[in-house]
């Protein structure tokens, strides 16, 4: 049995790394000129667990803890049977290839729906399709380039990456390539299933766009359906990160436009407010500043100059911005690409980090719907990005009645803009919190759902695990005799055994843009409860409104509980001081639990 403790999470100094501190006297000289090293901390390294046959693992372990192998369901004769259905394309030749034109219906829709495809979740960002090339008439297209063999990664998840189950029915003749969902354009595959076994051969373009392909022979001309289940990783920094100045050193090809497009798109730049020569940060805030602004209801009229029109009056839906986004992005230079999905167009750009290098970012630039429906969220965690969303969120983007969970992040319109969104309260509720009201939000209470962080930045964002840590610890100063009671974030008596946190001792000073070690325990007074392969995260929380903080990393817990971690001071961190605390989220047996403030030490 293990022995439980209370610890406390520990208070830091942050200071920039040139600052003179009396205690670091011996420490050397800073070049004040040169980039802090990389961040160790770019992001989430999940991991696979166990292995099952066939070649998936039995679990990965992520931020939102463990998460089993999907189960098979089978495959269905219709559609909504089984896992979501991709059809196969048309045969080759039979219909004009996929483009996207601009359109005058720029009023909000509908309702949407959107299939669930992995866990976790990361609606309604899953990739279907990526386009890009433009035409001469300001339409999109694939340009079907470097299409390649994605084999199975057999060495193992990569550091900084994430991980993500998907789980399809997909529909298979030989000579088409049916789509595969991916989570970003740079994912791989960690492993695959097929039920019935086929020999199938997965694709990836130049764009990223993913796709499934049969050999011939063997009926193989017929369509067959085949159930899919599959592990797909993808870097933190795709979903979002702190951007870095100066230009991208290893850019991707960026599609050239029509000369004559070119000119009517640049005659735009002062519009927008990007500029050629300007860096990579400086023109990604101009044109999502510029297009999330946009607001559904009526537009110009179509014609020749739609397109252009459209970016003008700053008037449409997903669709629209995300068209407007690319073409401009494109007539600067800049590597971009149009994503598309059942039921939200978003985009991609190519992005320089902090350190200087390049990545490909997720961008959303909101839209307008009367409803968004998920099918398939039964059970599944909602994803939840490492970093709040740095870049501009002008007024026609923020709006509080907008529901918030998940990987939609902070107030605004990342859930397709639409006003009511079905189906989320079948998420799994021990899924950790997600993006939420900010800080001038209401919070979302919805039963099963938890709510979360707004664009935190330097101050952080708000979770109901933090605003309940908060309370304990303010009840603990007025009866100082029960300070060290439940740890837990959880609602007692559920079943699940109650965790304890310990965090030992660190360093008191951390240097922006440095890393520091930190090392701790998981506890619990319940037997024959696996510790191993947990997930504990890592969280700077402001002292003087402990209902705020970020997330700046975390570690993976051995078989007896312990774990270490490197993390990294964020390099927009507050100058002063923070309280370090760390949080196991909880998974279905054990309860979730946080390390305790100072005043209990």
């Amino acid at each position: 049995m293990a022995r439980r403790a209370t610890k406390t999470p520990l208070p830091l100094l942050v200071a920039w790394l040139a600052m003179p501190v009396a205690a670091h006297a011996d420490r050397p000289t800073p070049t004040l000129h040169e980039r802090p090293p990389p961040s160790a901390g770019r992001g989430r390294s999940d991991r696979p667990v166990g292995q099952r046959d066939g070649g998936l693992p039995s679990a990965i372990e992520t931020s939102s803890g463990r998460i089993d192998a999907p189960a098979p369901r089978g495959v269905g004769e219709r559609d909504g049977d089984g896992a979501p259905l991709y059809p196969a394309p048309p045969e080759p030749g039979s219909t004009p290839p996929p483009q996207i034109r601009p359109d005058a219906a720029t009023g909000k829709e509908g309702a949407l729906h959107y299939r669930v495809v992995f866990d976790p979740s990361v609606a309604p960002f899953k990739r279907d399709l990526a386009f890009d090339r433009a035409n001469a008439d300001g339409s999109l297209g694939l340009s079907g380039e470097g299409v390649r063999n994605l084999r199975v990664r057999r060495s193992g998840a990569r550091p900084g990456h994430e991980l993500f189950w998907g789980h399809v029915t997909l529909e298979l003749v030989a000579g088409r390539r049916t789509p595969l969902p991916s989570v970003a354009p740079s994912s791989e595959l960690l492993g695959m299933q097929a039920d019935p076994p086929l020999p199938i051969r997965v694709l990836r373009d130049a764009a990223g766009n993913t796709s499934v392909t049969v050999a011939r022979g063997d009926g193989a001309d017929t369509p067959r359906r085949v159930e899919l289940r599959y592990l797909m990783d993808a870097p933190s920094t795709y979903f979002s990160a702190p951007l870095g100045p100066g230009p991208a050193r290893d850019d991707p090809p960026a599609p050239k436009l029509d000369a004559a497009l070119q000119q009517r798109i640049a005659a735009l730049w002062p519009t927008v407010g990007v500029r050629p020569g300007a860096d990579r940060q400086a023109n990604l805030v101009a044109l999502t500043g510029y297009f999330r602004s946009f607001v559904p209801g009526p537009g110009p009229q179509p014609g020749p100059e739609l397109v252009t029109e459209l970016i003008r009056r700053k008037k449409g839906i997903c669709r629209h911005r995300a068209h407007g986004f690319v073409l401009v992005a494109w007539s600067l230079g800049i590597p971009t690409h149009y994503v598309m999905n059942d039921a939200h167009a978003f985009v991609e750009a190519w992005a320089v980090g902090e350190d200087g290098s390049g990545h490909w970012l997720r961008i959303d630039l909101g839209g307008g719907a009367e409803s968004l429906e998920l099918h398939g969220a039964d059970d599944h965690h909602l994803h939840r990005p490492l970093h709040p969303d740095s870049l501009p969120r002008p007024a026609s983007y923020v709006s509080e009645g907008s529901p918030r969970l998940g990987d939609a992040s902070g107030p605004g319109e990342a859930w397709a803009g639409a006003k009511k969104l079905i189906g989320a309260e079948k998420f799994h509720r021990d899924a950790p919190a997600g993006a939420g009201p900010g800080p001038t939000a209401k919070p979302s209470r919805q039963p099963g759902a938890p709510d979360g962080a707004g664009n935190g930045g330097d101050q952080g964002h708000t979770t109901r695990w933090l605003e309940d840590r908060a309370r304990h610890l303010a009840q603990a100063r007025r009866a100082p005799g029960q300070g060290n009671a439940a740890q837990g974030d959880a609602t007692q008596g559920d079943g699940r055994a109650a965790t304890a946190l310990v965090l030992q001792p660190t360093t008191a000073v951390a240097y922006v843009g440095e890393t520091f070690r930190i090392r701790g325990a998981l506890q619990t007074d319940a037997e024959g409860v696996a510790l191993g392969g947990l997930a504990i995260e890592v969280w700077l929380v402001d002292p003087r409104d402990r209902t705020k903080g970020r997330e700046i990393g975390h570690a993976i817990t051995a078989a007896d509980g312990r774990f270490t971690a490197e993390v990294a001071m964020p390099m927009d961190a507050r100058l002063g001081d923070w309280d370090l605390v760390v949080r196991f989220a909880g998974d279905r047996k054990l309860a979730p639990s946080f390390s305790r403030d100072g005043a209990s030490r």
